[in-house]
């Protein structure tokens, strides 16, 4: 049984996936902040760390791979995004927390699971980005530059370390109905809200499985073992 890292795996899109990878008979350990959050399952691990603490990080990988052995794949998935303003009037610790988590965090754990020790046959990195990675959102700009940043890390990964046969992805998101998202799109409007149903091309909001019915093709060997660094939309056509 293949043994997946993920980050923030106990709620929304994380969760989901972290569900259909062990549906999938994979072992998930999972990377979470706040312990209150954390699911039961024989096939599930958890682990309290803040991945933007490079220290808690190295030593929660230590200790991950001191127990559990080889680790197959990581999935960068935790995010958060406490500001929705404009440029000019985004507080500078909004931003610092954004990167901190998003940016700093993927790259904490990138660097702590690509480790000589750790590095085998083949591994997956899967990086949980956004469509405001790849266009333009208004109020999103912390947000987006640090989705914009997992773009880069997956290219950064692909140019070091395909030789050594670690493919990595970024996907992108649209909007996803998740716990997570409840306030934002109840509080829309009736014209907001068919506005952003419009802006997806299928004319529907997404929803967490199918980012992870994706994640679960990406780690799957025979079907997509000549893939890397690709930047992928899961978005309902919103940015066709």
């Amino acid at each position: 049984m293949k043994k997946v890292i993920i980050t923030g795996g106990s709620r929304g899109i994380g969760n989901e996936i972290s569900n259909t990878l062990i549906r999938n008979k994979y072992f998930v350990i999972n990377i979470s902040k706040n312990k209150k959050n954390f699911k039961k399952n024989k096939f599930l691990k958890n682990y309290e760390c803040d991945v933007s603490d490079h220290l808690q990080v190295e030593n929660t990988f230590k200790k991950i791979l001191r127990e559990n052995g080889n680790i197959y794949a990581l999935i960068n998935n935790a995010g958060i995004n406490p500001s929705r303003n404009i440029i000019g009037e985004t507080s500078f610790n909004d931003f610092d927390k954004t990167l901190k988590t998003n940016v700093y965090g993927a790259f904490n754990c990138t660097k702590f699971f690509i480790n000589k020790k750790n590095i085998k046959k083949s591994q997956v990195i899967i990086n949980i980005s956004s469509i405001v990675s790849m266009a333009a959102h208004e109020k999103r700009g912390s947000y987006s530059i640090s989705k914009s940043a997992l773009n880069g890390l997956t290219r950064s990964v692909v140019a070091d370390y395909s030789k050594l046969n670690l493919r990595c992805f970024s996907i992108c998101p649209g909007y996803i109905q998740t716990d997570l998202t409840k306030n934002f799109l109840n509080n829309l409007d009736k014209k907001s809200m068919s506005n952003l149903l419009k802006a997806h091309k299928l004319g529907r909001l997404g929803k967490s499985i199918d980012i992870a019915n994706l994640v679960v093709f990406l780690l799957d060997e025979k079907k997509s073992n000549w893939m890397t660094g690709n930047i992928i939309p899961v978005d309902g056509g919103y940015l066709s």
